[in-house]
């Protein structure tokens, strides 16, 4: 596991969850992989340019964010991929919840 936390942010939006990490430095210094998703490709490239912005501002370390498109109710990355995952505004959204959160749990 690289000795911090995988963290995975499903349904990102424009990268609120990314940004308070940032802010964080307790935080930052526990993850060691920070992967965010989101279904809309516009909202990849906002909550980008916000992790851009805040890194380009000194926030975050050495922590990159890997920001990518991707359905929150079929995750793409395989079985215990992550060790923790946030959904703060998403699965509500989810029109098959169960399985939106059964595939949350697989990548765990």
């Amino acid at each position: 596991k690289g000795g911090g936390i995988r963290l995975l942010d499903v349904g990102c939006g424009s990268g609120a969850v990314l940004g308070a990490l940032a802010r964080d430095p307790q935080l930052v210094g526990q993850v060691s992989q920070l992967t965010a998703v989101d279904f809309s490709a516009d909202m990849v490239r906002v909550a980008q340019q916000n992790y851009d912005q805040l890194r380009h501002e000194g926030a975050g370390g050495q922590l990159e964010a890997r920001i990518q498109e991707m359905d929150g109710q079929s995750l793409g990355f395989a079985a215990h991929s992550f060790d923790a995952a946030i959904a703060m505004f998403s699965v509500m959204f989810f029109p098959d919840r169960a399985a939106g959160l059964r595939g949350m749990c697989r990548v765990l």
